[in-house]
């Protein structure tokens, strides 16, 4: 029977002479018993050496110029969160001020 014949029906319900319908189970593939740890760990280490001579390293100049960029970008966003703290806590702490001082 199609799905189309089981449309609105739960899942194990069954409609006429139908079998219920079951989820396909997972099947985990079995290790091969010849590679041992040593085996499967040297493999890794060799394909990590070989990703490691592929990778571009940035030059000096590059590093100067992205280590400033980000030094320029922490120092602006620190005195953001400054000027935002000193004007909320002159505007909270000066109006609680004046409102127990009456100035």
């Amino acid at each position: 029977m199609s799905d189309k014949d089981n449309k609105g029906l739960e899942k194990g319900e069954l409609k006429d002479d139908s079998k219920p319908v079951r989820k396909a189970e997972k099947v985990k593939p079995k290790r091969d018993p010849s590679k041992t740890f040593s085996k499967r760990f040297g493999k890794w280490f060799r394909e990590l050496k070989s990703e490691y001579k592929k990778v571009v390293w940035p030059g000096r100049a590059q590093i100067i110029k992205n280590t400033g960029i980000v030094l320029a970008v922490v120092i602006a966003l620190g005195a953001i969160i400054a000027l935002f703290d000193f004007i909320f806590e002159q505007g909270i702490l000066g109006g609680i001020l004046r409102l127990v001082t009456g100035y």
